[in-house]
């Protein structure tokens, strides 16, 4: 039992990091520091594919865990590049499409 909950700890460590790097994703690119901001959503997809990997290996997924993953998406991979779309191209459409992304990715990850 308790080697399961360690590997439980580790998937939610895996996941807290998608988060991070999606969170400081944002921040650099508020800062204008896009190409730095794209390579920490790709690190964020290797974090988010070992987080399952961890927690199907353990045996220990729950709903906790999918949940906190579908959120930390959001994040890394809804609000993030929406955010990294609209600083490359800052015209008034890109605005939309960026929005209809954000919502298309929140929809998917609800269900």
């Amino acid at each position: 039992m308790h080697e399961m909950q360690s590997f439980l700890k580790k998937a939610d460590i895996l996941t807290f990091l998608n988060i991070i790097f999606g969170f400081l994703a944002l921040i650099l690119i508020l800062n204008n520091q896009v190409n730095i901001a794209a390579r920490l959503i790709l690190v964020a997809i290797v974090a988010d594919g070992f987080d399952g990997y961890v927690a199907r290996r353990s045996m220990s997924e729950s709903d906790f865990g999918m949940n906190f993953d579908s959120l930390s998406d959001c994040i890394s991979f809804g609000v993030a590049p929406a955010l990294l779309m609209y600083s490359y191209i800052s015209e008034w459409w890109v605005i939309g499409i960026s929005l209809l992304y954000v919502g298309a990715g929140v929809l998917r990850l609800s269900r």
